[in-house]
């Protein structure tokens, strides 16, 4: 049975490239970078989350923003080995004491309690998020330019996107099920990433910015 079940709605990615010689600061010593086409990614992902534990009744409702990267086992001959490619968690902000309990405790992902504000305008989002004491923020906007569709298997949105392991920093993982997310480019803009900068990752592109009416997401860990 999965540790904990979420249904998340309206998940706004930006994704970033990044040379993932970069990111040996922030990825643990039992990982390394996962790349595609060479290139390393980070991601932040703000969304609204409905999520409770295992098969107790209730849920909790909630809006979060987590930064992330993507990795594989450091002793990994192919650092694109796509069975092995999993996100790794730099930080999540959630103004849920539920959540960041929780997810600290049971599932070692570093969830910080902070104010999240997440508003939807018609088909505009504006997500506000402060995590370190207000000096970590993240400013974003978008709205989806199209309906939302599944991702090609073979293509970049799906990589970034269909990762069914999250990594601890000791090298274990976790088990991430959940249907193919229903994707949507989307204009909008980045108005401040401090929340990276604190992680210690300096974006130098523009983000991909992707849309999705979200999906249901069950968790689990191994020992």
């Amino acid at each position: 049975m999965p540790l904990a079940r979420a249904d998340v709605r309206d998940v706004c990615f930006a994704h970033w490239p990044v040379d993932p010689d970069g990111l040996a600061p922030v990825v643990p010593a039992a990982l390394a970078p996962a790349t595609r086409d060479g290139s390393a990614w980070m991601s932040v992902l703000a969304q609204r989350t409905r999520a409770g534990l295992g098969g107790l009744p209730g849920r909790y409702e909630f809006p979060q923003v987590a930064c992330r990267t993507y990795v594989v086992p450091a002793d990994s001959d192919d650092r694109s080995e796509e069975d092995a490619v999993g996100v790794f968690f730099l930080r999540v902000a959630a103004p849920s004491r539920f959540a960041t309990l929780g997810g600290r405790i049971v599932f070692g992902i570093p969830y910080i309690r902070a104010p999240v504000d997440f508003e939807r305008t018609g088909e505009s989002i504006r997500v506000r998020a402060e995590s370190g004491g207000g000096t970590a923020r993240y400013d974003a906007s978008f709205a989806p330019e199209r309906d939302p569709t599944p991702a090609d298997p073979d293509s970049l949105d799906a990589w970034l996107t269909e990762r069914y392991r999250y990594y601890l920093p000791d090298g274990r993982y976790g088990e991430i099920g959940h249907e193919p997310w229903r994707l949507a480019t989307a204009t909008g803009a980045i108005e401040d990433t401090e929340l990276l900068d604190t992680v210690g990752v300096e974006p130098s592109d523009d983000p991909l910015l992707r849309y999705s009416p979200g999906t249901d997401v069950r968790l689990t860990r191994r020992a």
